[in-house]
């Protein structure tokens, strides 16, 4: 007991690393949106139909996109969301090249009452490396 009261620090350091893997490798809830892996959303897309949203630019989309994905940019979100019918908690899954954070989106989407929010950790490139299939168009 002598040894942890002497390098508490060290301690308390290991333990927010722990909490921190935590967090990420559970795909937990980060003010409402969820980050998860390739594997995660391939279920999510067998067991609750995931609306995916593809975020890259034509020409990214165009090169490989995961089946069903639409291409939605900053400018057609609003009008991508008007031409979708889905049920509340239906998972929205966002998808980027390497998995960037696209705050914009987000905002907008919880704007338009979308519940679920899913990034794909990765993005698209690590859809590729889990060798799972893509759309070319």
């Amino acid at each position: 007991m002598d040894f942890v009261l002497a390098n508490w620090e060290l301690f308390a350091g290991v333990a927010v690393v722990a909490v921190l893997l935590l967090v990420t490798s559970s795909g937990a809830n980060l003010g409402g949106l969820t980050v998860a892996t390739p594997a995660q959303v391939v279920q999510m897309l067998n067991r609750e139909q995931a609306l995916i949203f593809d975020l890259r630019s034509k020409t990214g989309f165009d090169d490989g996109h995961i089946a069903g994905s639409i291409n939605v940019t900053a400018d057609n979100m609003e009008a991508a969301l008007r031409k979708v019918t889905r049920p509340a908690d239906q998972p929205v899954v966002l998808v980027t090249d390497r998995g960037v954070k696209t705050a914009p989106v987000i905002k907008e989407l919880k704007q338009a009452d979308v519940q679920r929010i899913v990034e794909i950790k990765g993005g698209v490139q690590a859809w590729r490396d889990e060798q799972l299939p893509l759309v070319k168009s």
